[in-house]
This record gives C-alpha cells, sequence and structure tokens, in this order.
C-alpha cells in the first residue's frame, strides 16, 4: 500500500464522525485483504514514528523552557499522535511543522482514545 493510499483511507473513515473505532475496523476488514490491512498498519507505525519523534523533542526542549512538557502519560501520548494522524495528512504535516499544535491539543484535551486501534 501507497502512502497517498493510506491518507486516503484515513479520510474515507472519517473518525472525526463519530470516533468509533469499532466501526472502523468492521469498514477496514470487510473492505481491505489482510495484505492490504498489514500495509495501513505498517505505514501508520512509520507516521507514527515520525510524529513521535519530533514531538518528543519538542516535549524535551519545552520542559527545559516551561519545566513542563505535553503533560501526558504513555497511553495518552500515543491517542495524542493518532489523534493527529486520523485528521489528515494536511493536519499531519501542519504538527510536523509546528509541534506547538499537538502541546495546544493536549493543553485542551483535545483528543479521544486511539484511532489506531
Amino acid at each position: 500500500m501507497e502512502v497517498s493510499q493510506f491518507w486516503k483511507m484515513v479520510k474515507d473513515v472519517n473518525w472525526s464522525s463519530d470516533q468509533d473505532y469499532n466501526r472502523i475496523k468492521k469498514y477496514l476488514m470487510t473492505t481491505l485483504s489482510k495484505q492490504e490491512i498489514e500495509g495501513l498498519q505498517s505505514i501508520n507505525s512509520k507516521l507514527e514514528a515520525a510524529l513521535y519523534k519530533v514531538l518528543d523533542k519538542y516535549d524535551s526542549e519545552i520542559r527545559s523552557e516551561r519545566g513542563h512538557g505535553y503533560g501526558l502519560g504513555d497511553d495518552s501520548f500515543g491517542d495524542l499522535i493518532s489523534e493527529i494522524i486520523s485528521r489528515g495528512e494536511a493536519f499531519y504535516n501542519q504538527v510536523l511543522q509546528s509541534p506547538d499544535l499537538a502541546l495546544e491539543m493536549a493543553e485542551k484535551g483535545d483528543y479521544s482514545e486511539k484511532f489506531s486501534y
């Protein structure tokens, strides 16, 4: 699976409409082959890792400046990363360029439990 196909699928599942990962799972299981699902998971893992690297670095920088960072535990930090991906390619790229957007999301609680489930 190509990255462009991944982002199309993210758009198609429309996570923000109800944030129902069971609905999305059912949709993917009935729409895609096992190989395509594995491709989605692989791309998602790579995107998560790239975003984690940027956000973790930013977290360290703001900790030294402000005395605290995102203030999230590991699970919540993972949820934040998944939420960013769920909002699509354009938003994902915005956050990569401006990680302060993720800090704002964390401070407002503007994310939900695991899109990537």
